[in-house]
């Protein structure tokens, strides 16, 4: 079960064949069989077939193919078991400096506007920056929270901000890498 909410958590879509492969790379014994209680998934949000497990946010067709898409041909970052295993929780997120710089901005910036307010900000750049991430979104997202830009400089400064913290999260369409990441693991395995 561990191993099973916390592939989800990390890549949204995965096959059984990669859980068994992840958790025998873990513990250096192979394991056979996945065997999760379904009330276990439904309470996760988790939908199981006969292949693989994902979020049931990705159940309508058109967005599921998206990500089958998207995840396509990518290597898995598959990090050491410790660390695997905090995303069991699907709060868990790797807080890099790029966020950091991002989340000390918005609280200077806008808590004395919006208040407790700030930290469902927080997760809601969260979870748009790991599912589906567009410009729009993350406009919507600021006017839910009530952040008015005053002018052109102070827009970019979110903005340059948040690019720079979705650019550094580990994304589901990734297949767990940041675009930063994938971006370095392809230059370093081409040949120039």
């Amino acid at each position: 079960t561990q191993y099973v909410l916390a592939s989800v958590h990390l890549y949204g879509i995965v096959t059984k064949e990669k859980v068994k492969e992840i958790y025998t790379m873990h513990h250096q014994t192979p394991l056979t069989t996945i065997d999760v209680n379904p009330k276990t998934l439904a309470n996760h949000g988790i939908i199981e077939t006969k292949t693989e497990f994902f979020y049931d946010e990705l159940k309508p067709k058109k967005l599921y193919q998206y990500f089958k898409t998207q995840k396509a041909n990518k290597p898995y970052y598959i990090p050491s078991k410790d660390i695997f295993l905090h995303y069991q929780s699907i709060t868990y997120f790797e807080e890099n400096d790029a966020y950091l710089e991002l989340k000390t901005y918005l609280k200077e910036q806008y808590f004395d506007t919006i208040g407790f307010k700030i930290y469902g900000l927080y997760a809601s750049l969260i979870e748009c920056f790991r599912t589906l991430f567009t410009p729009d979104r993350l406009f919507d997202i600021f006017k839910d929270y009530g952040i008015v830009f005053n002018n052109i400089e102070e827009t970019n400064q979110l903005v340059d901000r948040a690019f720079k913290a979705y650019n550094h999260t580990k994304l589901w369409e990734n297949n767990g890498f940041s675009p930063v990441e994938l971006r370095k693991l392809f230059e370093s395995t081409t040949v120039h």
